[in-house]
């Protein structure tokens, strides 16, 4: 079974799930959607960028992005895809919109000049003055601030809908060369996984031990589990903090 996509290069853009993932909604809501301001001032400092603007929290810098690990989930399928990103996203404004490869990122007043934005992913610039030095130059989180309804919210999983029931799985057979359908939580303490049925099961990182195997191939691991050539998850990873001390 083909658990979820193995650690790839980013395919997001600002945010929006790319059109490889036209499909695909968040399966937990990431850090640019909780833990920061719904409005993010922004600054221009001309000795230190000629043509950029930040519109980034306390504590972030441009310079050295926190990354992210980001995981997608598709309703028709019902699969994972997971991946680690920067949470700071760049464009550029010109004339009366921002774009970011050929996406739309916000709008300013038919500026005549270039500009460089930087601001967290899930947020859209809005600069309402002719000039930088004028009227209001904030980053809004999609959904809110006076452009929210041309840049609505993602679309969130329900939680309880990500992590299936929290019955006892059907275990594979003993030895039996299978690949396993598994995936965690960045931020809980919770685990999809599907049983030799088919089913999904809400499972705490600490039962995983019970019904998957720990890993003997660890050339290829990455959190909870290790991989095949395949990207398919083969067991747990042995160095895991959770039982590999």
């Amino acid at each position: 079974m083909k658990v979820i996509a193995k650690l790839v290069p980013a395919c997001l853009a600002f945010g929006m799930v790319a059109n490889a993932y036209a499909d695909w909604v968040y399966a937990h809501p990431p850090v640019w959607m909780t833990d920061y301001p719904e409005a993010i001032s922004c600054t221009y400092d001309l000795q230190k960028n000629q043509s950029g603007i930040h519109c980034l929290p306390d504590g972030i810098s441009i310079y050295a992005p926190p990354i992210e690990k980001v995981v997608l989930y598709n309703p028709l399928t019902q699969r994972y895809h997971e991946e680690y990103k920067s949470i700071i996203m760049s464009g550029r404004c010109n004339n009366n919109i921002c774009l970011s490869s050929g996406t739309d990122i916000g709008r300013v007043n038919n500026w005549d000049f270039q500009l460089q934005v930087a601001m967290l992913h899930g947020y859209y610039f809005y600069g309402s003055g002719k000039y930088i030095d004028q009227g209001e130059n904030t980053a809004y989180r999609f959904g809110t601030g006076p452009l929210g309804h041309m840049y609505p919210q993602y679309e969130v999983l329900d939680t309880g809908n990500v992590f299936g029931e929290s019955s006892t799985p059907e275990p594979f057979a003993a030895n039996s060369a299978v690949t396993y359908e598994l995936w965690c939580s960045p931020r809980e303490d919770l685990c999809s996984y599907t049983d030799a049925n088919g089913n999904r099961h809400r499972l705490e990182r600490d039962e995983l031990p019970d019904y998957i195997p720990i890993a003997t191939d660890v050339s290829d691991c990455a959190d909870e589990v290790c991989y095949d050539a395949n990207g398919d998850v083969i067991g747990l990873n042995p160095g895991w903090s959770s039982w590999g001390g």
